[in-house]
């Protein structure tokens, strides 16, 4: 996606489509699709929820109110309760013309509202409008789109005041410096997105995607909110696959020896090894948490412990206030 002379290419975005009525949802995609956008359809409330949890996740969702299972708002509210998906831009379809169900739709999370019956190019315009805000709320991360650095700071002070069981995974790489070093930040970019792919897909897997909180501090910096409960076996996962993925990014010679040679800060020559992942895991289980920079530094100091091992690595802060 593409922002030239103020001018954003929102075309390839895919529209999650929610409507209950076969012969308009089929109208309404064909509208979508000439206009050059990927549409995923759910003909009912428990249908989209099942989608937007899914593998593919949707850069926008437009959402009938009246639908028999579960309406619309409902929906609508049950997305927001999901972290990861809490920034996905919503827009209602809906007959109602009353202030009220306006309000309504409003309270429950949506971005907009299109009343029936509507015209096209009135409904690609919003859509547009919404897809560019939403690209422009991102840019703190463009790479790899999950929540920066304000989104984490507000997801830990809401956790830390609220007191219950809370962990904190804090992951990045290991030997990514010298890696961008050899081969390019446009290949370190790809590493990048491996990592976070890992991070999301283990927190669906082994965590909980509809609480748990993912964020992207930047470079390779990466932050999961989640529960002590979880937090070792998502750590587990993401070493898996992290470990699983990154030799594909080096060539066949350093693939083969294990290691590529690089140098130090002195220009001495060195075999430095593949990249790896540390995770310095941070709990309320053994002292309060307060706030944000104390997770930090305790983050730290646990991460200075498991660097120096061999490899990919996680490990919890066990030390008594």
């Amino acid at each position: 996606m593409n922002d030239t002379e103020g001018h954003i290419d929102l075309g390839g975005q895919t529209i999650l489509l929610v409507d209950d009525d076969n012969l308009l949802r089929g109208v309404i995609a064909k509208v979508l699709r000439n206009g050059g956008y990927k549409v995923i359809e759910a003909q009912n409330g428990h249908e989209a929820l099942e989608l937007v949890l899914g593998e593919e996740q949707p850069d926008i969702i437009l959402l009938d109110v009246m639908m028999p299972d579960m309406s619309g708002y409902e929906v609508c509210q049950q997305i927001r309760r999901t972290p990861l998906m809490s920034n996905i831009p919503i827009i209602l379809l809906t007959a109602l013309n009353e202030t009220g169900d306006k309000i309504r739709g409003i309270m429950a999370g949506a971005d907009d509202y299109v009343t029936k019956p509507f015209n096209a190019q009135e409904l690609l315009a919003r859509l547009k409008m919404h897809l560019r805000r939403a690209w422009r709320d991102v840019q703190a991360n463009p790479l790899t789109s999950l929540p920066g650095n304000r989104a984490i700071e507000m997801a830990l002070r809401q956790r830390i005041a609220f007191g219950e069981p809370l962990a904190i995974c804090y992951i990045d790489l290991d030997n990514f410096k010298a890696f961008n070093d050899q081969y390019g930040f446009m290949v370190g970019d790809e590493v990048l997105l491996a990592l976070a792919n890992c991070v999301v897909s283990s927190v669906r897997s082994e965590g909980d995607i509809t609480t748990d909180f993912i964020g992207h501090e930047g470079g390779d910096d990466f932050v999961v909110l989640t529960v002590p409960a979880r937090a070792a076996k998502i750590s587990q996962e993401i070493i898996r696959c992290f470990d699983e993925a990154a030799p594909q990014f080096y060539d066949e010679e350093d693939q083969r020896q294990g290691y590529m040679i690089g140098h130090d800060r002195r220009g001495n020559v060195m075999a430095i090894p593949v990249i790896s992942v540390s995770i310095a895991i941070v709990t309320n289980l053994h002292r309060p948490l307060v706030h944000p920079g104390q997770v930090a530094q305790i983050a730290a100091e646990v991460k200075n412990r498991i660097k120096i091992l061999p490899g990919s690595n996680f490990g919890f802060d066990r030390r008594q206030p």
